[in-house]
């Protein structure tokens, strides 16, 4: 048997008991139901599992969703101005009015960093997991 043979041996025998510990394991937490300790972490620490996805997110506030600031005033073309979204239901989807008076660059789904390209008005808008929507205003400085 060659040294490389061998040691690969000699660690399949090492696996066995693990795995079979790991089998017993399982089968033990397989009848175990009582799940409260999870769930009051999960309170706790204002968690949620999104069944769509099967994922553990920050629990939704009930806060509406609002954009900040409600409304901004541009003083030149290339102006830009930082929106935040909060409260509703993440994650966030964003736009704008009309993209030819500005645009739009979405930072990791929020904030949402608005920049002139014509002294107008304009809007920006967010919407949420639960299709709510909010808007904030964008004027030209007088």
């Amino acid at each position: 048997m060659t040294p490389h043979r061998a040691a690969v041996s000699r660690l399949s025998l090492l696996a066995l008991p693990l795995l079979a510990s790991g089998l017993l394991l399982l089968a033990a937490c397989e009848g175990d139901q009582d799940t409260s300790e999870g769930i009051r972490y999960m309170e706790e620490q204002a968690l949620t599992l999104d069944p769509t996805d099967r994922t553990i997110r920050p629990a939704a506030t009930n806060a509406p969703l609002a954009v900040s600031p409600a409304a901004a005033t541009m003083s030149a073309v290339g102006d830009t101005v930082v929106f935040t979204a909060s409260g509703g239901r993440p994650p966030y989807t964003w736009g704008v009015g009309n993209a030819e008076i500005g645009s739009i660059q979405v930072v990791n789904g929020n904030p949402c960093v608005y920049r002139c390209r014509q002294l107008k008005q304009n809007s920006v808008w967010v919407s949420d997991r639960n299709n709510t929507a909010a808007a904030a205003t964008i004027a030209p400085a007088e």
